[in-house]
């Protein structure tokens, strides 16, 4: 859910639009393994794909201000 929030939170400020009233809801429980353990694998998939959708945004970001057409901006988030 942070990643979601961050997400949503730089398109807001990218977009220089006013913030949405916005709550975030988890869409599944905490996976974990059959022996009830934490699954590490998911946290750690997620510590890495909050660093990826920031460089993300980052690339967006410095496209943007470098004048890139918005179907080439586009490709950049998907």
């Amino acid at each position: 859910m942070p990643r979601s929030w961050t997400s949503i939170k730089w398109a807001v400020w990218e977009l220089d639009a006013q913030s949405p009233s916005i709550a975030l809801v988890m869409s599944e429980k905490v996976r974990r393994n059959r022996d009830g353990s934490f699954n590490k694998t998911a946290l750690f998939r997620e510590s890495i794909a909050i660093w990826f959708n920031a460089l993300r945004a980052i690339a967006y970001s410095a496209a943007k201000q470098s004048g890139w057409a918005e179907h080439r901006l586009e490709g950049l988030l998907h």
